[in-house]
């Protein structure tokens, strides 16, 4: 004799072994059962690793204004390295002095250069904000406030602290130059608001340092198209000026 699933009894005398054609359905149910224990097995760690991920996600995510330190989004300490520029050997600027200082590359200071990256990568956050936000009409204190307190938040050091501003910081106070400014104005607290005007040329400088070591770059922006091919033409000098310019050619000279 069989059971099927509904507590009758069967006689056995289908292929099947049900005599009204459910005889199987135990087997049946039983599958199903142990089926959806383990859909919902996992889903359950589905459900976990998701929650991972949008954790991981959140905590690589900055902000906007950038505020979510530099160590909470490279936990690990290993910071991109950024734009390299390649220097034009076929030259004589490669010289025995140069070919001495290839050869020592290998003393170089891993701390040195993830602090340098470090910074350049704060830079970079903020510069990025920078250029997404600032339009015609905004406070030149406001920008300089922003930037400011940008590279302090990735920093994770407010500097109000005494030494705090020797372990890292503001390279310099940040530059925001208009048109036939040349470089070097910081706007002050009290000075009358001087606001972005849609013709204007705004060139920012600042400074992001790491142990006293300077990562300093400065960018020129403008909201009219009509300086566009002038901006450009900038850019291109700047890398060309970078590539055949030689490592050590003051020292060399």
């Amino acid at each position: 004799m069989a059971r099927d699933g509904d507590g009758c009894l069967g006689t056995g005398d289908d292929e099947e072994g049900d005599g009204d054609g459910d005889g199987d359905s135990n087997g049946d149910e039983a599958e199903v059962v142990v089926a959806s224990a383990d859909a919902k097995k996992r889903k359950k760690r589905n459900k976990k690793k998701s929650k991972k991920k949008s954790k991981a996600a959140l905590r690589a995510q900055q902000t906007s204004p950038p505020r979510v330190p530099l160590t909470a989004l490279f936990p690990s300490g290993n910071y991109p390295e950024g734009e390299v520029q390649s220097y034009h050997q076929a030259t004589a600027r490669t010289t025995s002095a140069e070919i001495r200082y290839d050869g020592r590359r290998h003393w170089e200071d891993e701390t040195f250069l993830s602090n340098y990256r470090k910074a350049a990568e704060i830079h970079r956050q903020t510069r990025r904000w920078v250029q997404d936000t600032a339009r015609p009409g905004q406070s030149l204190q406001d920008l300089a406030t922003g930037i400011e307190d940008s590279v302090r938040a990735l920093l994770d050091n407010a500097g109000v602290e005494p030494g705090d501003g020797l372990k890292s910081g503001m390279g310099f106070p940040t530059g925001l130059c208009l048109n036939n400014q040349v470089a070097h104005y910081t706007p002050n607290p009290g000075q009358k608001p001087v606001l972005l005007q849609e013709q204007d040329v705004l060139t920012v400088d600042f400074g992001v340092h790491i142990n006293g070591w300077i990562l300093d770059s400065a960018f020129t922006m403008s909201f009219d198209p009509t300086y566009e091919n002038l901006l450009a033409a900038v850019k291109d000098a700047t890398n060309t000026g970078v590539k055949v310019r030689s490592p050590l050619s003051s020292q060399a000279a």
